[in-house]
């Protein structure tokens, strides 16, 4: 796990909890997820199923499908036993501000 100094240094937006669920597209696979908290530039995410994706998955291509919102393509930046965190490629702001205000 990130000590949380370093993860706050990378967020570039306030985080919001909410608990929703959404799917995910990273590496040939889809899952189902469900949303801890987000920002207009990511999300905490955990993974339905037994298993989170190997360390060779950090930096790569993810699509999170919100649904009502959107499909917010990102890299997963950090994962641990339990969630992973999207950096999403741009700014969403005005897809997710009724989610993030």
């Amino acid at each position: 796990m990130m000590p949380a100094e370093t993860t706050s240094e990378r967020r570039r937006g306030e985080r919001f909890p909410i608990m929703m669920t959404a799917s995910v597209a990273f590496a040939d696979n889809f899952m189902n997820a469900t949303i801890f908290d987000v920002s207009s530039g990511g999300a905490k995410v955990r993974l339905d199923g037994d298993e989170i994706p190997a360390e060779d998955v950090l930096n790569h291509a993810f699509i999170l499908n919100i649904p009502a919102y959107g499909k917010f393509p990102g890299d997963i930046v950090w994962k641990d036993d339990e969630y992973i965190g999207i950096q999403f490629h741009r700014d969403h702001s005005v897809e997710l501000g009724p989610l993030i205000t």
